[in-house]
């Protein structure tokens, strides 16, 4: 096991688990995640987040106001420069399979995610409303979803404005 350790101001590291650095990043900021073998990173204090490789090479430039962690080959990130909400969801390389127009991307597993969009453009933390997509950008159902569970076992829950039921 290994685990990412801030070692000084503006410096991180990547340690076993018996506390030998096995890599250092001179980076203001690195995640305490190794995702898929990237970590989010900020090369400024201020500035976006990027993605580094355990060596340390940078993988996709500095870019985003939020990242999340690579699951299944696929991250969530922010693309917004303001407070609003630009969520997208981009590949290992940061080309986006579904562009930063959503107002929320949650990943569920099994390559479901759901992708919402605010009722009230106003007020983008209020309620969103759903569609589920695939990890390759494909919409399998509209916008009609007021919340989506986890996909697991090739079922996941949702409601809408009838009730709650199980969807596959």
């Amino acid at each position: 096991g290994k685990a990412i350790v801030q070692l000084d101001e503006n410096k991180y590291g990547i340690i076993e688990l018996n506390g030998k650095v096995i890599k250092t990043f001179d980076y203001p900021y690195v995640g305490s995640e190794i995702s898929e073998g990237l970590l989010a990173f900020k090369d400024t204090i201020d500035g976006d987040f990027g993605f580094i490789d355990e060596q340390g090479n940078i993988i996709i430039r500095p870019q985003f106001s939020g990242v999340g962690s690579f699951k299944e080959g696929r991250s969530v990130v922010n693309a917004s420069k303001d407070y609003s909400n630009k969520y997208g969801l981009i590949d290992k390389k940061g080309k986006f399979i579904i562009n930063p127009a959503y107002n929320d991307i949650q990943q569920l597993g099994e390559g479901i995610l759901s992708v919402g969009v605010a009722l009230n453009k106003d007020n983008q933390q209020m309620v969103s409303k759903y569609a589920i997509a695939d990890n390759n950008g494909k919409f399998l159902t509209e916008l009609i979803y007021y919340n989506v569970m986890e996909y697991k076992n090739g079922i996941e829950s949702a409601n809408n404005d009838s009730g709650i039921f199980f969807i596959d």
